[in-house]
């Protein structure tokens, strides 16, 4: 990831950093990471709390069923709420809006542990996830505005590995906190609210994104006196109707595909590997929360190498090939996780590869979105593709579930998810190449 060169005298991508610029990088990477821990807390406690909201229906074909069900709920309310604080970054700035998203996904995934039925915990997840929307088109927007040219990609990738960690957090929470119950693994969710503090103190508006919008708000003033230009009418119109007019269609429409495959991958697939090892544990009489945490950590240890390889794979071979070469990697290698293992010690061996490909082809994602759009629209184009996406994708998580039913297990329907990658083939063909060239204005 660096563009370093020692024969060339170029500096590495972290020399010469700003003290605001690696705080910059500091909250946006924790802030992805609670917000990764937040999302996965659900995953981790799938079976446990399931099992009780449930009652006498709780079988494992309906655990599976109504799991998939509250995975599809997340995924909605995280493009939801991605549209919403993508537009609303642009217009009302950065750093105020990722103040505004980690009190939304902090209060509510504590409030998940207050949840008394199945549906009431859909809900609160729902609205967790809005806020969870905005985190990765904020924070990827705000890095590749303010780092230099030379270090965008290494910061960005930084960033992105942080969901890594927070999914390994979710993990190792699960592990000390699971014992005393499911609720008590949602209470640690009000965490990432400490961090407002320092947001709002810290972190400084990007630059790029004050020039942009005195450009609009000059744009509105001629436009309101009538005596507008073709430019002033152009960075008047709403960013989200921009995004559907030249020539910034075919960005969206690509990355919006390549988000959709790639995420209908990850939640049709990972959602299961708790309830996966679960199955393999209560098989050999092992103790099923403790393989369910050590799967976690595995699968995700490999997953922060995982997203770092991919982001640099997007400045080795460029943005499409790097997205290509994940596509194909998942194809191979999560029918291989899912219908191989016949012991939860061969799945955790197994895991690591799931967690280089299925997690790492999101790290192309990080410093190639930006560079479709300029910035006055970056956070909507950005949020739009990252996380529409997860409204469309939400059928993932619900076919998955209904796959177990029909197959009667979740290694058949584990493999099948993994036919997703094909749309993001088809899709990257369509994208442009922006590897080598500035961020658009």
């Amino acid at each position: 990831m660096s563009s370093s060169v020692a024969d060339t005298g170029e500096p590495r991508w972290f020399q010469g950093i700003e003290r605001k610029l690696w705080m910059i990088l500091a909250v946006a990477y924790v802030g992805w990471l609670l917000d990764s821990m937040d999302l996965n807390l659900f995953t981790v406690v799938l079976v446990p709390s399931l099992r009780e909201l449930l009652g006498p229906r709780a079988t494992p074909q309906t655990i599976g069923y109504y799991g998939g069900a509250i995975a599809a709920v997340q995924l909605l309310g995280w493009g939801v709420g991605g549209l919403i604080f993508g537009i609303l970054g642009d217009y009302w700035g950065r750093a105020r809006t990722l103040c505004l998203s980690i009190v939304v996904y902090a209060l509510f995934t504590a409030l998940s542990g207050f949840a008394a039925t199945w549906w009431q915990l859909a809900i609160f997840r729902f609205l967790m996830a809005a806020g969870v929307g905005a985190e990765w088109a904020i924070g990827t927007a705000l890095i590749n505005e303010t780092w230099p040219q030379r270090s965008r990609v290494a910061a960005s990738g930084l960033m992105m590995s942080a969901f890594g960690f927070g999914y390994l957090l979710a993990g190792l929470i699960n592990l000390t906190v699971g014992a005393y119950g499911w609720r008590y693994v949602f209470f640690t969710g009000v965490i990432p609210a400490l961090l407002v503090a320092l947001v709002w103190r810290e972190v400084p508006e990007s630059e790029r994104w004050q020039q942009a919008s005195r450009r609009r708000n000059d744009a509105l003033q001629r436009l309101s006196a009538g005596r507008a230009s073709p430019d002033d009418r152009k960075l008047a119109t709403f960013t989200f109707v921009e995004l559907f007019q030249p020539p910034w269609l075919r960005s969206t429409v690509a990355a919006t595909f390549m988000s959709f495959a790639a995420t209908v991958g990850f939640w049709g697939t990972q959602t299961w590997i708790p309830a996966r090892a679960a199955e393999l544990a209560n098989a050999a009489g092992a103790n099923p929360l403790q393989v369910i945490s050590i799967a976690i950590i595995v699968l995700n240890c490999a997953a922060v190498f995982g997203l770092l390889l991919f982001a640099w794979f997007t400045e080795l071979i460029g943005r499409r090939p790097a997205f290509a070469v994940g596509c194909i990697g998942n194809m191979i290698v999560l029918p291989i996780v899912f219908l191989v293992p016949k012991t939860y010690q061969t799945l955790i061996m197994l895991l690591p590869l799931m967690g280089l490909f299925t997690n790492g082809i999101l790290g192309t994602f990080t410093p190639y979105f930006p560079e479709m759009f300029p910035t006055r629209l970056r956070a909507t184009g950005v949020g739009f593709c990252f996380n529409i996406a997860r409204i469309f994708a939400a059928i993932g998580p619900f076919i998955a579930g209904s796959l177990v039913v029909a197959f009667g297990g979740i290694p058949q329907a584990g493999a099948v998810m993994a036919a997703s990658y094909a749309i993001g083939l088809i899709a990257v063909y369509f994208a442009p190449e922006t590897r080598g060239k500035p961020l658009p204005e």
